[in-house]
């Protein structure tokens, strides 16, 4: 989960912490589910990215709408995910005046991606 550069102290205490809230939000997560209707295509993934169901009240789906559904769910997912990282990340900066970012990829990742969404507007 952590990847540390070498020759870096890293304050246990603070990775311990991030470990702990990490490993609680992500067992919350994945018990989610998002759901996205575009057109009366109703798809539901779960916080796993695990398709759950897609309905749309006849016995056919048109591929196009299906993906446009399941993309805009994955979308709030992934918003979802990378908000819940960036707010692990601001408590332990904030406590323990560390930022985790350097030592958790999942964390880098979700801090680009809410720098690039705040230059985007």
């Amino acid at each position: 989960m952590f990847k540390g550069k070498k020759g870096t102290n890293i304050n246990p205490h603070a990775m311990m912490k991030a470990q702990e809230l990490l490993e609680a939000a992500t067992s919350t997560f994945e018990r989610r589910e998002f759901t996205a209707e575009v057109d009366g295509v109703k798809v539901v993934l779960s916080g796993k990215r695990e398709l759950l169901s897609v309905d749309s009240g006849s016995d056919s789906v048109s591929k196009d709408l299906l993906m446009k559904a399941y993309e805009m769910a994955n979308h709030e997912l992934t918003h979802e995910r990378h908000l819940t990282l960036v707010r692990i990340r601001n408590q332990v900066t904030k406590e323990f005046r560390v930022d985790i970012k350097g030592a958790v990829p999942d964390v880098a990742e979700a801090v680009a991606y809410m720098d690039k969404r705040q230059s985007a507007s």
